[in-house]
């Protein structure tokens, strides 16, 4: 009984060893694709990632040109605001309206008359503003 018991003793040894190497050869070898599948998952995430940066620069860039525009709108609306103020000014002057318009002023008043359309929503104005007068 003892020799058999040494038998198995070694082929039970043998066994282990084989089972080991076979662990081992499957965590070198990767035969499921794991670490493929692994490499693809953050190549997906690391070109998200770019998309979600070039986004938001996009996003940072269009901030921007809205903020220009908000500050050039201001400046034109401070400006029409006084040149309004001139216009109230010289009319006020004038109490009975009788008074002949120059083509200088008359090419002011066109010029103010526009900018006050270009505030307005689009097409309101496009009667008062033509040159046919």
């Amino acid at each position: 009984m003892r020799a058999w018991g040494r038998v198995l003793t070694a082929l039970g040894w043998a066994g282990v060893m084989l089972v080991l190497a076979a662990v081992l050869l499957a965590l070198v070898t990767d035969p499921l694709g794991g670490r493929a599948r692994k490499i693809e998952r953050l190549e997906r995430a690391a070109a998200i990632g770019e998309q979600v940066r070039k986004i938001r620069e996009l996003e940072s860039a269009e901030n921007e040109r809205i903020e220009k525009l908000r500050a050039k709108s201001a400046q034109e609306k401070e400006a029409l605001g006084r040149q309004t103020a001139v216009y109230r000014g010289e009319a006020a002057n004038d109490p009975t309206g009788q008074n002949t318009v120059g083509v200088d002023r008359l090419d002011r008043l066109l010029q103010h008359d526009r900018l006050v359309c270009q505030h307005a929503s689009a097409g309101a104005c496009d009667d008062a503003t033509s040159d046919t007068l």
